[in-house]
């Protein structure tokens, strides 16, 4: 529509922060050879490779799913050929990230091994994966995986063999992030405690996940009372679990249709993700990967240990039983550590009181209905504090380099001889209250145990990629350079 006729007839151009994009990207085509040392068959019949035959078309571009990193990172799109949505990561060995204020671009190693830790260790039977994960729900299904610019991905050396970059493809959880989760439940004027059912089911799955990764064991042979470590089982450090790299999934709410079993509501899929830097435990030095932990000691890659997993998974348990709390407890942590209104505290202080201790009094400051009830239960708050490292808490200079620390954390043995049993008892009891009782606000201390309200729109999803970057000179212009980094080097 010209300009003139769009002025008699009232209307104006769509701003350019409101218009979709088509953005096609293609379907990686498996090349017929890859060097002949790499582990991996010619074979198109591979799951990957078969996969990705099944998707010629290629994909429509939706969003830009970490919005603070470059496009590629982590992006949903829409099969052209199926509709299935699925989720896009694109992995460089060497990634350029944007330049910073002074112009220089900054560069990190996303991954030094063979294939990507999210290759090493996945839901997929293929040559390149070296721990195949079990099909749990709480483990990401890989679906297959691609080199967007072959042969120019294999140019890390003269022989060509490693690759530059890799396209991995997973199947995409429509409820969100636990982060996302807690955020809501932590808005004052929406919000409440998360709801107790889902704690607890929370412990057992990710307990379930971490335990597989340092022992090997599946979920039935736990469940068949096995709590020793498989023979030969080269234990598996995850090393970033953190509330962003737990989705949750809603089975009976998949395609909007509301069917399935209900409980699916209190219980989604909890599911870990983000295996990017995961470690075996005896991975060679130059293959080690950042800690999560890292900031209260030294920067470098340290060795891969179990505690690590043990002592994230544990924090990721207090902070959500605390994070409707959060604002009070941050107050008095200042008053305690001397931290300026506009300074983050000393995370670890996140949930606890000036002595270094769980609030002992948790459950009497996030009371539900009116303070007729208790907002989690005794039995799960003593567990909770079987985490404290009361040393550290209170010591800024004390790190978990030092022996005294480490000491203080529970290992392994401890999520399954304590953690596991108690957290499948307790969800096998609140499932045996059914939906109804769960989710009705009367029953539960005016607070419905239902979190399925925090799901993501669908509606929202497949609207396809849109820019707001001003101008749409300006928004082609960036979104050309964003996309220059989808093709390779």
């Amino acid at each position: 529509m010209s300009s003139s006729a769009e002025e008699k007839s009232g209307r104006t151009a769509t701003p350019a922060k409101f218009r979709q994009l088509h953005v096609k990207l293609p379907t990686e085509t498996p090349p017929a050879q890859l060097p002949p040392h790499w582990p991996r068959p010619s074979d198109s019949t591979t799951p990957s490779n078969a996969w990705l035959a099944a998707h010629p078309r290629g994909f429509l571009l939706l969003h830009n799913m970490h919005e603070s990193q470059p496009m590629g990172k982590c992006m949903l799109l829409e099969s052209l050929d199926t509709g299935e949505l699925v989720v896009n990561k694109r992995l460089y060995r060497y990634s350029r990230r944007y330049p910073r204020a002074s112009g220089e671009a900054a560069w990190q190693t996303e991954y030094a091994t063979r294939a990507p830790g999210e290759v090493r260790f996945a839901r997929l039977d293929d040559p390149l994966v070296e721990a195949r994960l079990p099909d749990e729900p709480y483990f990401p299904e890989l679906l297959a995986y691609g080199f967007p610019a072959w042969p120019r991905t294999f140019a890390a050396n003269a022989h060509g063999s490693q690759a530059d970059l890799f396209s991995l493809y997973f199947r995409r959880c429509n409820g969100g992030s636990l982060s996302n989760l807690m955020e809501m439940y932590a808005d004052a004027a929406v919000g409440a405690p998360v709801p107790e059912p889902f704690v607890w089911h929370v412990i057992e799955q990710l307990t379930r996940a971490v335990v597989f990764l340092h022992t090997g064991l599946t979920r039935a042979e736990l469940d068949a009372g096995a709590r020793r470590a498989k023979d030969g089982w080269v234990p598996i450090v995850h090393r970033t679990i953190k509330a962003d790299n737990v989705l949750l999934h809603f089975d009976s709410l998949d395609g909007g249709d509301g069917g399935g079993d209900p409980l699916d509501r209190c219980f989604p899929r909890v599911v870990l993700e983000g295996f990017d830097q995961a470690n075996f435990t005896n991975d060679a030095e130059e293959w080690w990967c950042p800690r999560a932990l890292a900031s209260y000691a030294s920067q470098k890659p340290q060795r891969p240990e179990c505690w690590e997993d043990v002592h994230l998974v544990g924090e990721l348990f207090r902070r959500l039983v605390t994070v409707h709390d959060c604002a009070r407890m941050q107050d008095a942590r200042r008053q305690v550590v001397s931290v300026q209104p506009d300074e983050e505290p000393f995370s670890l202080r996140f949930d606890v009181e000036g002595d270094g201790r769980l609030d002992r009094h948790l459950s009497r400051n996030l009371q539900l209905g009116g303070g007729k009830a208790l907002a989690y239960s005794d039995e799960l708050i003593k567990l909770l504090m079987k985490w404290e490292i009361p040393a550290l808490q209170q010591n800024l200079e004390s790190f978990f380099a030092d022996e005294d620390i480490r000491k203080s954390i529970p290992d392994t043995k401890f999520l399954l001889d304590e953690v596991l049993p108690l957290a499948v008892k307790k969800v096998k009891e609140y499932r045996a209250l059914g939906f109804d009782k769960l989710a009705s606000d009367a029953d539960n201390g005016g607070w419905s145990a239902d979190v399925s309200w925090v799901m993501p729109d669908p509606a929202f999803e497949r609207i396809p990629y849109s820019n707001n970057r001003g101008s749409v000179e300006h928004s082609l212009s960036a979104l050309r350079v964003e996309l220059a980094r989808l093709f390779g080097p």
